[in-house]
């Protein structure tokens, strides 16, 4: 399995590509879909699914034309689902320069549950961590040992908490009780900036300190 970081959108959201053999998973289109796109062109995978972190507008900026162009469902948490559908609450109209991010009502969205699941040859767990927005939605592919954490945890930091559903002590105690009890050893991919792992944030992440 292979992991492909493509940062994208105004706010360099990390986009990413997971290749298992000849298919792919997307995670977090936030824009640039000729970006998404020509790498998938170059490694000559096939997506299957798009699944999405969190609802924030920086996230799901290309929802619409990766489901669209490669026919694919689109997996996000059933806490979040109205948020593709309101620029308020997804943050977009809170921005000024920034067009209103609204999801077409047409493309084919699935509630995914807490929980291990599988899609086709993909196997992972789902961990909700909610406090940076109301379900952030961490994909843990323990297998493989790296989680995908969208803007929960960051490199030495963590999500911020002052948009719609945010809570600070909330976000804290969630990481804390799930994600800091994964092994030190797993690699953690977040929505902006660099990678990490599990125990550089139990060291070092003055936040959860």
């Amino acid at each position: 399995m292979k992991i492909k970081t493509i940062p994208v959108g105004d706010f360099q959201v990390n986009c990413y590509i997971i290749v298992n053999k000849d298919k792919c998973l997307i995670i977090d289109p936030g824009g640039e879909f000729n970006l998404i796109n020509n790498y998938i062109l170059e490694k000559g995978v096939t997506p299957i699914a798009v699944l999405i972190t969190h609802a924030h507008f920086d996230h799901i900026g290309a929802i619409e034309q990766c489901a669209n162009n490669y026919n694919i469902p689109v997996y996000i948490s059933p806490k979040e689902e109205s948020f593709l559908y309101d620029a308020d609450y997804n943050g977009s109209r809170r921005f000024p320069g920034i067009r209103d991010v609204v999801l077409n009502k047409g493309v084919k969205v699935n509630s995914l549950k807490e929980g291990p699941i599988n899609i086709q040859d993909f196997k992972f767990e789902v961990i909700d961590v909610p406090g940076h927005s109301p379900s952030g939605y961490c994909y843990h592919f323990k297998e493989h040992n790296f989680v995908i954490v969208g803007d929960v945890l960051f490199y030495r930091s963590i999500g911020r908490t002052d948009l719609f559903g945010g809570n600070m002590n909330v976000l804290v105690k969630n990481i804390k009780d799930k994600l800091l009890k994964l092994s030190d050893k797993t690699k953690v991919y977040p929505g902006h900036g660099p990678a990490t792992t599990i125990s550089e944030e139990k060291q070092l992440n003055t936040y959860l300190n």
